[in-house]
């Protein structure tokens, strides 16, 4: 009667454990494909306020009116891009003067 009474209670553990692993790597497929999901969504964004801003500027610089850019409406481009985009910004003001650098 002892072994009867204890067979039931190790199948229920060893089924609690066997769903909790399933569930953990349920967990952990659910949180690595949000990450990645983040990560592509932030370059898209990056990307998208990239090519943006050249297209803005190229108008801007047919209009002739560099100073009324708005670089806080670039917001997803990174530092490193900001700094490029200022050089960007500076090289066609001296190419739209007539001095060429490059």
């Amino acid at each position: 009667m002892i072994e009867s009474k204890l067979r039931p209670k190790a199948f229920i553990l060893l089924e609690v454990l066997i769903s909790l692993s399933i569930l953990g790597i349920a967990i952990g497929l659910f949180w690595q494909s949000r990450a990645a999901e983040n990560y592509f969504h932030s370059n898209i964004l990056e990307r998208y306020a990239a090519e943006r801003f050249e297209y803005d500027l190229k108008i801007l610089a047919e209009l002739n009116l560099y100073d009324q850019i708005y670089m806080p409406g670039y917001s997803p481009l990174k530092d490193a891009s900001v700094k490029q985009i200022e050089l960007q910004i500076k090289r066609t003001k001296t190419n739209r003067i007539g001095l060429d650098f490059e």
